[in-house]
């Protein structure tokens, strides 16, 4: 920004002021969610924007629609299952990392009490997250209540959180506007400013329509603004206040790439210092899965699979004791049994039961990363043979995309005012920016009134940058292990009462059984202001202007790339690592903070700031932040 220093200094006096006790983030009232209307106006003002999808999108709207009433705050949600992997992502069972993160006074208030919402502490009844004393108590005659004591893993099914907090406590907010089923399409620049970002809502002709076909078979469709047999489309123009504030916090860093903003994405070569990246090389990804024991044997459905010869599955689980509770790893039994419950969803309730093994009636969630990374052949449902993220053009120097097909058609955008910024430039003063023609050629026209003609990139122009061949492959290998779980259990009968949940009102939300969308480790990231990103030698430096703090192991799901050797061989397992301020705020325009995984940071870093709590920390200070900055402008 133009005065960075001295506008940054006085913004962190605040957000420290807000940040330091935890519990006056956003604490948590009952309330009823506002009808969701999807119809909406072709224009909508906004003070801040939260482009979402993510952990930390939820917790930057929320933070910043609760810090001040009277700035209007707009969410962007791409699923209908708001809270990123909380929720449409499937990873519910929450990794606090070590110890430190697990204490109370290390969490946001508002996370404490979006997991207390839960029906009870653990509902899953899972031992994901078992670390030290807990990982020893483990034995199998462990019961559900003695475990608590000493393990602090919450699982849970979505729509128990979903409806028990997230919706509820959207709703508390007049201020806050929730645009779900919506994704970013281009930008529009005042100067140095944001000033308008575009979007498509979609809404489903039919009820199950919207989830019933696989994600790399309607991705491109989110992003046309026509209507298809799937959907009606609404195009959205998100216009910011003169001081408004974007908040970066997708799953694919749409807004970075389309504004002019510096990010990478991608491993840093050779060195983690490097600014160069190897745009092809991150980490696996995952479509996590919902498995429900019955109580008789249920069919097995004919599912696409893995092209043939499919590799061999296998997880790492199978050869650590945590799999095995109490044997160290030589009962293949209670191995299966130990899969089951690392990451259990929902549980029989008993907490008299075993801990350790499957009952009828549960229901289990599964993200496993296999062997692969122990160069070995087995893989879980992780897909380490394709990166999820197109590269896009993106230089070896660290900056944004130089050659992407629809740059001169962003280019072509910026500086059509719409009838909504005209009218305040002329109330404030301002010299106003005359519309431009649309050109046909490139852009769809959508007349909304004889007045009002809106510009929208054709689907080619912008479609989430997502490599369609990867997501199919992936979505196959997480069908392909539901198939080797169900055949690999201790006996045929037990295994043939194990059920892929395919209904949208229970498991993933979905009629083809897997997530929304899948469970992304990594994305592009933004490059600070000066080239500032948060590395791993950081790790256990406080710094001042720290926002946010994560406890973790370095944990890389291995693709099948060539990692430089600081990434197979670091120097430490990870630990302490406190985020700054100066990760949040991202280059390329005055009024563009970043949240979740899209913070500045080196892939390394992103290995550890990943978990649940930290992408709400970051969410959460990103919302302070953008609030804050609203009114200091003004």
């Amino acid at each position: 920004m133009r005065s960075s220093h001295c506008c940054w200094a006085l913004m962190l006096l605040v957000l420290s002021a807000s940040l330091t006790d935890c519990g006056s983030a956003h604490e948590t009232k009952h309330g009823n969610p506002q009808p969701t209307t999807l119809t909406v106006p072709l224009e909508v003002a906004c003070d801040v924007l939260v482009v979402g999808g993510s952990t930390a999108a939820l917790s930057a709207a929320l933070t910043a629609a609760n810090h001040s009433s009277e700035q209007t705050v707009c969410l962007t949600e791409p699923t209908d299952w708001p809270g990123g992997q909380l929720t449409s992502s499937g990873v519910t069972a929450i990794d606090y990392g070590y110890d430190l993160v697990r204490q109370p006074r290390n969490l946001p208030a508002s996370f404490r009490a979006m997991m207390a919402s839960l029906p009870s502490h653990n509902p899953g009844q899972c031992t994901v997250g078992c670390t030290g004393s807990c990982l020893h108590q483990k034995a199998a005659n462990t019961t559900a209540e003695a475990l608590v004591a000493t393990n602090a893993s919450q699982c849970y099914l979505p729509l128990s959180l979903l409806n028990n907090w997230i919706f509820p406590t959207l709703g508390e907010f007049p201020n806050l506007k929730v645009f779900l089923m919506t994704v970013p399409t281009s930008v529009e620049y005042t100067g140095s400013r944001l000033s308008m970002v575009h979007g498509v809502q979609r809404r489903a002709k039919h009820p199950a329509a919207a989830w019933t076909t696989r994600l790399s078979q309607q991705l491109p469709d989110w992003y046309s603004p026509k209507d298809s047999a799937l959907f009606q489309k609404q195009p959205v123009a998100f216009v910011l206040s003169p001081h408004g504030f974007v908040i970066e916090a997708s799953e694919l860093g749409g807004v970075l790439v389309l504004s002019r903003a510096q990010w990478r994405q991608g491993v840093e070569v050779p060195t983690e210092q490097s600014n160069a990246t190897d745009a092809t090389c991150g980490t696996a990804f995952t479509y996590p899965l919902f498995l429900k024991l019955y109580e008789r044997a249920v069919p097995d459905p004919p599912l696409p699979l893995p092209p043939s010869p499919p590799r061999p599955y296998g997880i790492d689980g199978f050869r650590k004791p945590y799999c095995d509770p109490g044997t160290g790893g030589a009962n293949p039994s209670l191995r299966w049994h130990g899969m089951w419950t690392w990451r259990r969803a929902h549980g029989t309730g008993n907490a008299s039961e075993p801990i350790n093994l499957a009952k009828p009636g549960e229901i289990s969630q599964h993200n496993w990363n296999g062997n692969y990374s122990h160069f070995r052949t087995e893989e879980g449902n992780d897909y380490p043979r394709g990166y999820l993220l197109l590269p896009l053009g993106q230089n070896g120097s660290g900056h944004g995309p130089t050659a992407q097909p629809w740059r001169a058609e962003v280019e072509q955008v910026r500086g059509n005012a719409s009838p909504l910024q005209r009218q305040r430039q002329q109330q404030q003063g301002l010299p106003q920016q005359p519309r431009q023609s649309p050109p046909t050629s490139q852009h769809q026209a959508h007349t909304t009134s004889p007045q009002t003609v809106t510009l929208t990139p054709t689907p080619t122009a912008w479609a989430g940058g997502v490599n369609l061949t990867s997501l199919d492959l992936a979505e196959r290998q997480a069908y392909g292990f539901y198939k080797w779980l169900r055949a690999s259990a201790p006996d045929e009968a037990l295994g043939s009462k194990v059920g892929l949940l395919r209904n949208v009102s229970d498991g993933a939300g979905t009629n083809h059984g897997l997530t929304k969308v899948p469970y992304v480790r990594d994305t592009r990231r933004a490059v600070g202001h000066d080239g500032y990103v948060l590395t791993a030698t950081e790790l256990g430096k406080r710094a001042a202007d720290r926002v946010a703090i994560v406890e973790y192991g370095f944990d890389v799901h291995r693709a099948a790339c060539s990692y430089p050797d600081y990434i197979l061989h670091p120097k430490a397992r990870g630990g302490k690592l406190y985020v700054p301020l100066r990760a949040l705020v991202s280059s390329g325009a005055d009024n563009l903070l970043v949240a979740g995984k899209t913070i500045a940071q080196t892939f390394l870093a992103a290995s550890t700031t990943r978990l649940h709590p930290g992408e709400w920390a970051t969410g959460l200070a990103a919302g302070v932040a953008a609030s804050v900055a609203v009114d200091w402008v003004a």
